[in-house]
């Protein structure tokens, strides 16, 4: 009898350099997105979910929730989503320069940014709003301030991806 051997090779068209590059700013930002929740739950507190009947979230609880949000959507997110964009172009640019030795001139790369933010930023803030606006409202309604930022990072997985999408385009 004759035995025959069948090697398969995995190909995958899994961009690598891309995915450390969103990989680095989740790591990068992390520290400031721990930062941050600390801070705003100072400056906004809300009484922490239970199922006992002395510590329902009252009509002031929401009235502070919405007051954290939108302080929380008007100043830090549009911030991460612009930086996130500004490290996509830096850093996917400082990798392409390593592999070719060549250079990109500062003001080309701050030039694409600028592109980058005025015709993705709105649609992004928007995306963002609906992906975030849910899981920031169950967030600082109902989990305690230490799970925070681990349920943000899961979140934070998936609107990576999307971010990735709409920054390597």
């Amino acid at each position: 009898t004759t035995t025959t051997t069948t090697t398969t090779t995995c190909t995958t068209d899994h961009n690598w350099q891309r995915t450390l590059v969103v990989a680095s700013f989740s790591t990068a930002s992390a520290p400031v997105a721990y930062y941050w929740f600390r801070w705003i739950d100072k400056i906004f507190p809300l009484p922490a979910f239970s199922s006992s009947k002395h510590n329902k979230f009252d009509p002031k609880s929401f009235a502070m929730l919405g007051k954290k949000l939108a302080f929380h959507f008007s100043t830090y997110v549009p911030i991460i989503n612009a930086f996130n964009y500004g490290w996509i172009i830096f850093a996917s640019s400082y990798i392409a320069n390593h592999q070719t030795r060549k250079t990109s001139s500062n003001s080309d790369l701050l030039q694409d940014w600028e592109t980058k933010l005025r015709e993705e930023m709105w649609d992004t803030q928007r995306m963002s709003l609906m992906t975030w606006g849910v899981a920031q409202t169950l967030n600082f309604a109902f989990l305690p301030p230490h799970t925070r930022v681990l349920f943000t990072s899961v979140v934070a997985c998936f609107w990576a991806s999307y971010i990735s999408y709409i920054g390597h385009r």
